[in-house]
């Protein structure tokens, strides 16, 4: 009833101000009219309201537009009708009107042979009579190109515009042409970062809403679902960059039963959603999942582009990914090797510096510190000699200076990351996420070089800018704020420290899982707070809920597992267990020397431990 109300009198606002002939201009005259409209439409009607719907109620309230929408063809506004039941068809959020396709609504016969001007003419005359309500850009502009304004539409007039007996168009047609918009849309929209996510999440509300009204539909193209497909797929992309991986890989499983729905397994773009899902998988710590289906995209890839494609190795890159994460060190850095190998593609069609970076990493985390050195040492002198760009270098000299770090090379690490970071944040921006990826290694730098106050104050602010700009729950900044408690722990600051832990603990839970190695990583850091503090019982049941979760995900002998199986020893030790604490270490150490070879330091300190051990025995 507001809404009729509002209807009623901006209609009879309107008109007042410039009558037209038979214009309604006062409000015993829009009853006239109003009582004459619900006559016709409902000849049933009695005294007895009550044998009435919430349909037909709804109706009943929806005569106060159709007088509205009669005045608009009576000035020769045509188009309005069709168009507030086009809008209607989106879903219930603002609709930019720059995602309003002339091309499209003329090809589906929404309307036809209409102008811009005669678009805008009729969206600025249903918004002035109230139908819907014009918004200014609730964005700033993106790349130099400001937004368009957006329409919305009130629930009740989308829900009464949507309804079968009044359409003008078949329903199957509006969601045809608004799922060829968005697809339109979205694939325009841009992507390169954090700046864009308000379009995006406009965007993917109709995306995700139109696939599922799509799919219920019996009478429509396969171009269409097709089209709709696209639009969820592309959407589903903004939610894997703002984190929500979960949703993501939801939404992708809805993506791949449209795409069957056309083709069965044989949609070209199948294999680009199940990679993307993959990686959602992954991302979700369900490393099993991901590591399945990425083999077997992979195999498809190769089959049908070859082992050399970009598109191929796009997915061995992110199978190399999941290999190391589950400690394969040794395959991942195979199949890295074999994305550098490939000659005559430029480096973005190879994603060459996040190749590179992962590389050192694994041959960080193997022992072959002199290999790494030698190689990026070798790629950032070639990058700068060859002029490649000022990104492409401080990319490589970032790097650069991760190995450097990872050498305890800390004066060289820090300097560096400092320089990269400045050189991003002019570049950049102080704020853009790969400035404070950087920076966010800096404060890492910092505190393995026995800095935690500085570690403190720059790990902070990268908090904080990236609360502000990924949100607080997005996997980045939680990554920050579980090292920003790691060095409030180092700098004695626990309180402060065991405060964000079980922060970080409880978002992760909540974002990524119990079982994800990240969650992990910060129970585990919690359960080594509490056994510094003397809470020993507490502390071991911790380390055993991380093992547990461990050994689920990622197996017992993970380089992760085999160290927190290695804390547990201490519990065995503290009961004087003997028999069982040499055991366990006999079995770690055999683990570690399989997977690093005799020489590697984790081993010689598996070792050392033992022979501590076995030489402090109380006799």
């Amino acid at each position: 009833m507001p809404l009729a109300l509002r209807l009623a009198g901006t209609h009879i606002e309107t008109n007042a101000k410039v009558p037209w002939p038979g214009a309604i201009t006062s409000y015993d005259g829009y009853l006239r009219a109003l009582e004459a409209e619900i006559t016709e439409l409902f000849p049933e009607l009695d005294e007895d309201s009550s044998t009435f719907g919430d349909r037909q109620a709804r109706e009943l309230v929806g005569c106060t537009w159709e007088l509205s929408l009669s005045a608009l063809e009576k000035r020769g506004i045509l188009q309005a009708r069709s168009l507030l039941q086009m809008l209607s068809h989106f879903a219930d959020s603002p609709i930019p009107i720059e995602l309003l396709k002339l091309q499209v609504l003329d090809h589906f016969e929404v309307f036809k042979d209409v102008t811009r001007a005669q678009l805008r003419t009729t969206v600025e005359a249903l918004a002035d009579l109230g139908l819907i309500d014009l918004r200014a850009p609730q964005h700033p502009p993106i790349g130099g190109v400001a937004p368009a304004a957006s329409v919305t539409l009130h629930p009740l007039v989308r829900d009464v515009g949507r309804y079968p007996g009044r359409l003008r168009t078949p329903r199957a047609t509006y969601l045809a042409a608004a799922s060829t918009m968005i697809a339109i849309g979205t694939s325009k929209a841009p992507q390169e970062d954090w700046a864009s996510w308000p379009v995006w999440e406009t965007l993917s509300d109709h995306a995700f809403y139109l696939l599922s009204e799509v799919l219920q539909e019996n009478e429509i193209g396969d171009g269409v679902v097709d089209a709709a497909a696209y639009g969820s797929y592309q959407s589903a992309r903004f939610l894997m960059s703002r984190g929500e991986f979960e949703r993501a890989q939801f939404e992708q499983v809805r993506v791949l039963a449209a795409l069957r729905r056309i083709s069965g397994n044989e949609h070209p773009n199948s294999l680009t959603v199940r990679h993307d899902r993959a990686v959602s998988l992954n991302r979700l710590g369900r490393l099993a999942e991901a590591e399945s289906e990425l083999r077997a995209v992979r195999e498809e890839k190769i089959r049908i582009f070859g082992p050399n494609s970009p598109n191929t190795l796009t997915t061995v890159h992110a199978y190399a990914d999941v290999l190391w994460q589950q400690g394969e060190l040794s395959r991942a850095e195979e199949e890295y090797r074999s994305i550098l190998s490939v000659k005559d593609l430029t480096p973005s069609e190879r994603n060459l510096l996040g190749t590179r970076n992962n590389l050192y990493q694994v041959l960080i985390e193997q022992g072959k510190l002199s290999e790494a050195v030698a190689e990026i040492d070798g790629f950032v002198n070639e990058a700068e000699s060859h002029g490649d760009g000022g990104t492409a270098v401080a990319q490589a000299r970032f790097v650069r200076a991760r190995v450097r770090k990872a050498q305890a090379r800390f004066e060289e690490a820090i300097a560096e990351f400092r320089e990269v970071a400045d050189h991003q944040s002019v570049t950049l921006g102080e704020n853009h996420t790969t400035t404070l990826s950087t920076k966010h290694e800096l404060g890492v730098a910092l505190q393995e070089s026995g800095d935690p106050d500085a570690a403190c104050n720059v790990l902070h602010g990268v908090f904080v800018a990236r609360s502000k700009v990924q949100g607080s729950d997005h996997p980045d900044t939680l990554g920050t704020r579980h090292q920003y408690a790691l060095a409030l722990h180092e700098a004695e600051r626990r309180d402060e420290a065991q405060r964000h832990y079980r922060e970080t603990f409880k978002r992760r839970s909540q974002v990524l899982g119990d079982h994800h190695l990240h969650t992990l990583a910060t129970r585990f850091q919690l359960a080594v707070l509490l056994e510094e503090s003397g809470d020993l019982e507490n502390a071991e049941e911790e380390f055993l809920n991380v093992l547990v979760g461990e050994c689920a995900t990622i197996g017992a002998d993970h380089p992760s597992t085999l160290t927190t199986r290695l804390r547990l020893v201490k519990y065995a030790v503290i009961r004087q267990q003997w028999p069982q604490a040499f055991a366990e270490l006999d079995r770690i150490l055999a683990a570690r020397r399989r997977m690093y070879g005799e020489n590697h330091p984790l081993a010689r300190d598996t070792e050392e431990v033992i022979a501590f051990l076995k030489a402090n025995i109380p006799s």
